[in-house]
């Protein structure tokens, strides 16, 4: 099974910089579902908020050149962690670095797909992340939970993992919404401090994987453990239930940017 897990910025990064303990038991749990047979991808944030935190001085600005040289000093610092935790478990790691239009335009798409099939040829965990630093349109608008949709879709992931801070999607009576219906009423639990989506951006994200086919989950990533139970098939969060399955469209088509639903 293909799955994938997006890990976002509150979880990674505390007051201190990168939450290092918190990655090396994420890396854990991942070793433990390859060691099952299981391809991960793990979609992270972090990396704006990582720069900020190592190079220790200044503050929190809307400046788009300032956001980009966060996030091009941060990748190294979170990359680092990640290579050093997987290391202790014998696996490999790879970078990838995309924009929104890798998944619009022919040729990057396929330059995307080729690139994920060597590397499940080695046994490599790829690392994936927004290019934050020359794309500024995913800087302003985009985040990382519409990227773990697309990236789902086009490696034909059989799971997708959304962890958040939160149980799940939480309704307008503030109970655990188990099973996801478009027609339940949310409570609005706005954005964290760090990240760029919030709970409708999951939402939407989630619903798009699960029109194709993935079956998807919305749920705490303060216990890594949910996402081997959630593999295993134990309900955990909130669950889409996959419409179909679609295999990956075809590349350059604009099936991604039509994707849309009423929590955009």
């Amino acid at each position: 099974m293909k799955v994938v897990v997006k890990v976002g910025s509150n979880l990674l990064v505390g007051s201190s910089g990168l939450r290092k303990s918190y990655i090396a038991e994420l890396c854990r749990e991942v070793a433990r579902l390859k060691s099952q047979g299981h391809e991960i991808s793990i979609i992270t944030s972090g990396a704006r908020a990582a720069g900020f935190t190592y190079l220790g001085k200044g503050k929190r600005t809307q400046d788009l050149h300032i956001k980009q040289a966060l996030c091009a000093v941060g990748q190294v610092q979170l990359m680092k962690v990640y290579e050093n935790a997987f290391d202790f478990y014998g696996i490999k790691i790879a970078q990838i670095l995309l924009t929104r239009d890798t998944f619009s335009n022919r040729k990057r798409y396929l330059n995307l797909r080729n690139t994920l099939i060597g590397l499940s040829e080695f046994d490599v965990v790829p690392i994936v992340n927004e290019n934050d630093t020359v794309a500024t349109e995913e800087i302003t608008l985009g985040d990382n939970d519409t990227l773990a949709a697309m990236f789902s879709i086009a490696w034909d992931a059989d799971f997708l993992v959304l962890f958040t801070t939160v149980d799940g999607v939480i309704d307008e009576n503030g109970k655990l919404v188990e099973r996801f219906d478009e027609s339940v009423k949310l409570k609005d639990m706005g954005k964290s401090s760090w990240g760029t989506g919030g709970i409708r951006s999951k939402i939407e994200s989630a619903l798009m994987a699960s029109r194709c086919g993935v079956k998807a989950t919305i749920c705490s990533g303060n216990d890594v453990s949910n996402l081997t139970r959630f593999v295993k098939g134990e309900p955990v969060g909130t669950v889409f239930e996959p419409q179909g399955r679609l295999k990956a469209k075809k590349p350059g088509s604009p099936f991604f940017q039509n994707l849309r639903g009423r929590y955009t």
